[in-house]
């Protein structure tokens, strides 16, 4: 597995301060992780459960103060994994999804889609960065879209977007609809990237974007450690 899909720990913090873990997907027999999909949810999620809460113990990390965040299927586990039940989503300071959320099938069976707004609700207060590239209108994959930037010569992305009709993957997946319309209290921040790609490696990368992402994960943990003390 490529380095840059587990890179989102060390560029949100830039490798202090924090207590940076990835967290496997558990498969069905509990053995192993898996590289693609779901596994078990259940395990995962109880997985999670178990390692948070001994981390926090041997490591001194603040169980107040912890925060979820995933890219592309890993944003879809924020809720889909995350959110799963009471236990798991008392977890959670707040959440970072990236790129792709859980309003959508995902390869879940239909018993699992149509708890999705229930997931979503299991939010409460805890907020969320809801964030990500920006698409082609109509499904479409990353090469695609790569190349036909790159046939046409575009050199900054508001041409690209004009001329090519591109759309925010907020917008181009019913992201937002699916959040606003469903938990309209959700205390939810939005933001597209200016750019096309759909790959992990951008949080390595001194952008705005990450700035950003940066300041609103940092005020977050500040405001839990004053309410702790």
């Amino acid at each position: 597995m490529a380095l840059w899909l587990a890179a989102q720990g060390y560029g949100i913090s830039g490798g202090e301060g924090y207590i940076w873990v990835t967290l496997p997907f558990v498969s069905e027999d509990g053995l192993e992780d898996m590289d693609w999909w779901w596994g078990d949810p259940d395990r995962t999620a109880d997985y999670a459960i178990a390692a948070v809460r001994s981390i926090c113990e041997q490591w001194g990390g603040n169980p107040d103060a912890v925060i979820l965040t995933g890219y592309s299927r890993g944003a879809i586990a924020c809720n889909y994994i995350g959110l799963r039940n009471d236990a798991i989503a008392k977890l959670w300071l707040g959440m970072v999804p990236v790129s792709h959320y859980d309003n959508r099938a995902w390869k879940q069976t239909k018993a699992e889609q149509a708890r999705r707004v229930e997931r979503l609700r299991r939010l409460g207060n805890a907020p969320q960065y809801v964030c990500g590239e920006i698409h082609l209108a109509e499904k479409h994959t990353d090469p695609k879209l790569l190349a036909m930037v790159r046939e046409r010569g575009f050199t900054d992305i508001e041409t690209a977007t004009r001329e090519l009709n591109l759309k925010s993957i907020l917008e181009q997946e019913g992201i937002r609809d699916f959040i606003t319309q469903n938990y309209p209290d959700a205390k939810v921040t939005f933001d597209t990237f200016p750019w096309v790609n759909h790959y992990g490696d951008w949080i390595l990368r001194e952008t705005p974007s990450r700035m950003a992402l940066r300041k609103w994960v940092s005020q977050l943990v500040a405001h839990a450690n004053v309410d702790k003390n």
